[in-house]
C-alpha cells in the first residue's frame, strides 16, 4: 500500500496494526434525520426518565444526578430544577392535564412534587429499590414498581396504598394503568395484566427472552406493547384475543436492548428507544417501521410522544435530551417509501393539491375514487369547518351537501334516530346512544 512506509523485506521486529473491519447490517430501505429537533443540556449524568404534563406544554426529566428539571416545550429550554431525592431518580410521571408530577428513586422512596410551587408535597418510603411509576387516566392511582417483586397500588387521594401485587417472581421494573386495567413487567420475562377492580392476575403473557424493560397499553385499551432486552417490541391484541392462537406481534429492528416503548394518543403509532442509540416509529396497524431516527452519542433510556404526537422527547445516557419535531413527518420521502411498502395508497387532492392517504376501506364503502382528502371534504359537508392554512391552497365551493353527508355519516339514517351500532371485526361492541341531531351529523363523523 503506498500508505505504508517500510523498507522491503521487512526487518526483524517490524509490526504492523491490523484492522478488522465488522460489517455493518444497516436496513435494505433509507433511512433519513430529516427532521427539525433541539438539543437540551442541564443534568450531569444520566438522564433515566420522561413525563410529559400541562397539557403537553411542559415535560420532566429525572437522572442519575439525583435531580427533576422542568422543560418548556415552547422554549425550548429548563423552566425550574427538583432536588430532594438522594439516590438516582428512576421514573417519573404526571397527568398531562395537570401540574403535579410524581418522581420514584433508588433511595427507596417515591415523591409528589407541584411543579407551579416547586416543592414536594408528600413522599412515601417503601423497603426496596422504586424501579417504575405510572398514573392512571384520572389520575387518582398511582402504580409504584420495586426491586421487592411487588408492584403497590396508592390512591393519591387519601395518599395511603390500597392494594399490592404480588405475581411475579423477580423485580417488577415496569407497569402502564387505563381505565380498569393495570399491566406489569419484570425481570422474570413476563407480563402480567391485572383488573383494578378485582385485584384478580387476568392474564398472564410469556414470550420475552430478557427483562422486560417497558409495557405501555394504547389509549383504546385493545392492544399493549412491551419492550424488552431481547431486542424486541411485541404487540398483544388484548381486544381480539389473537395472541392466544398466533402468538403477539414481534417486531424485531432494534439492534440492541429496548428500554421503552409507547402508543400515540390516536393509537395508530408505537415509538420504541433503545440501547442502540435510535428511534423507531412504527405503524400500529401494519406493524412495520414507518421512521428511524440515530442521534444520541449513547443510549437512549426513554422516549415519549405528546398527546398531539407533534413532539417527540428523548433521554439518554449522554446527559442529554432531544426534543423532535414531528409535525412533517408523514411528508418525508423514508416515511413515504415506507408506507408504499406497506401497501398503503396515495392520491393527490384535486382541490388543494396535497397528498393524502387513501384507505380501501374507505373505496370499498364509499363505491368511487376519493378526489379530495378529508379537510377538503369536510368543508363540502359543512362550511365552517376550517383546516389548517398550509393545508388549503384553494377556496372550496359547497357541492351536493346531502351526497358527501350520506359519505361522512355512512349511514345516515340510523344515525338520525340516535342508535349507532360500532363493530371491529371479529367481534361486537354494544351500541351506544347518539345525542346528536340530524342536523349535526356532520359533527358526529
Amino acid at each position: 500500500s503506498s500508505g505504508i512506509n517500510a523498507e522491503w523485506p521487512l526487518r526483524p521486529g517490524t509490526c504492523f496494526q491490523v484492522l478488522f473491519f465488522k460489517p455493518c447490517l444497516w436496513p435494505s430501505y433509507p433511512m433519513t434525520n430529516e427532521l427539525e429537533y433541539h438539543i437540551l443540556k442541564s443534568h450531569t449524568a444520566s438522564v433515566n426518565c420522561l413525563a410529559f404534563f400541562n397539557s403537553d406544554e411542559n415535560f420532566i426529566s429525572g437522572g442519575d444526578d439525583n435531580a427533576l428539571y422542568g422543560w418548556s416545550v415552547k422554549e425550548k429550554s429548563s423552566t425550574f430544577k427538583l432536588r430532594g431525592h438522594e439516590a438516582p431518580v428512576t421514573s417519573c410521571c404526571a397527568l398531562r392535564s395537570d401540574n403535579w408530577i410524581v418522581s420514584g428513586s433508588w433511595d427507596r422512596t417515591v415523591k409528589l412534587w407541584d411543579s407551579v410551587k416547586q416543592q414536594c408535597l408528600w413522599s412515601f418510603l417503601f423497603d426496596s429499590l422504586v424501579l417504575g411509576s405510572c398514573i392512571n387516566d384520572t389520575g387518582t392511582l398511582l402504580t409504584v414498581c420495586c426491586d421487592n417483586r411487588k408492584a403497590s397500588l396508592i390512591d393519591l387521594k387519601s395518599y395511603q396504598e390500597v392494594a399490592t401485587f404480588k405475581g411475579h417472581t423477580e423485580s417488577v421494573t415496569c407497569a402502564s394503568m387505563y381505565g380498569p386495567t393495570i399491566v406489569t413487567g419484570s425481570m422474570d420475562k413476563t407480563v402480567k395484566v391485572y383488573d383494578l377492580r378485582t385485584k384478580a392476575c387476568l392474564l398472564n403473557l410469556t414470550g420475552h427472552q430478557s427483562v422486560v424493560s417497558s409495557v405501555n397499553l394504547s389509549p383504546d385499551q385493545f392492544k399493549l406493547a412491551s419492550a424488552s432486552w431481547d431486542k424486541s417490541v411485541r404487540i398483544w391484541d388484548l381486544h381480539a384475543g389473537t395472541f392466544r392462537t398466533q402468538g403477539p406481534t414481534i417486531m424485531y429492528d432494534h439492534e440492541g436492548c429496548v428500554s421503552s416503548c409507547e402508543f400515540s394518543q390516536d393509537n395508530n403509532k408505537v415509538v420504541s428507544a433503545g440501547f442502540d442509540k435510535q428511534v423507531i416509529i412504527w405503524d400500529a396497524r401494519q406493524y412495520k417501521q414507518q421512521h428511524t431516527i440515530r442521534a444520541h452519542g449513547s443510549w437512549i433510556n426513554d422516549a415519549r410522544l405528546s398527546a398531539s404526537g407533534n413532539w417527540l422527547v428523548t433521554a439518554s445516557k449522554d446527559r442529554t435530551l432531544r426534543l423532535w419535531n414531528l409535525e412533517g413527518t408523514d411528508k418525508l420521502p423514508v416515511v413515504l417509501y415506507n408506507k408504499l411498502e406497506m401497501g398503503y395508497k396515495f392520491q393527490v387532492c384535486e382541490n388543494c393539491e396535497n397528498t393524502f392517504k387513501v384507505e380501501e376501506q374507505d373505496l370499498v364503502e364509499i363505491s368511487k375514487e376519493i378526489t379530495k382528502c378529508v379537510y377538503c371534504r369536510m368543508r363540502i359537508s359543512d362550511p365552517t369547518i376550517q383546516a389548517p392554512d398550509d393545508l388549503v391552497k384553494a377556496p372550496v365551493e359547497p357541492e351536493n351537501r346531502s351526497r358527501d353527508l350520506e359519505i361522512m355519516s355512512r349511514d345516515p339514517e340510523r344515525v338520525s334516530s340516535g342508535t349507532v351500532n360500532l363493530s371491529v371485526e371479529g367481534s361486537e361492541r354494544e351500541p351506544f346512544e347518539n345525542n346528536n341531531t340530524a342536523s349535526d351529523t356532520n359533527l358526529y363523523c
